[in-house]
């Protein structure tokens, strides 16, 4: 609900790695779609999205920071530099909050 009531025209929610399984299951219900939502699971499908897109039209979503940072290093360190987390919601799961990044 709160990536719905912010996404504009044009915007991206980017799901990255474990966000994607939770993203899914609830995107339909609040209006997101291949059109305006995107799962990556790998370093290439996240640099192709970034390189293919404007960063003020981009949400990245991710939750497990741990093994997100075990599994792509990469991907967490430029997260750390290149975004800033908006909004963070508690999870039940030890780590599993979810984060919401926007570019800096």
């Amino acid at each position: 609900a709160y990536l719905q009531a912010q996404l504009r025209p044009g915007d991206l929610v980017v799901s990255v790695y474990l966000s994607d399984t939770g993203i899914a299951y609830y995107a339909a219900d609040y209006g997101m779609n291949e059109t305006n939502c995107v799962y990556v699971r790998t370093r290439e499908a996240f640099d192709r999205v970034l390189s293919e897109n404007p960063r003020d039209k981009l949400w990245m979503v991710t939750t497990l920071h741990r093994i997100l940072g075990i599994e792509f290093p990469e991907i967490t360190d430029r997260l750390r530099a290149e975004w800033t987390p908006v909004r963070v919601f508690p999870a039940t799961l030890g780590d599993g909050e979810l984060t919401v990044w926007r570019s800096k």
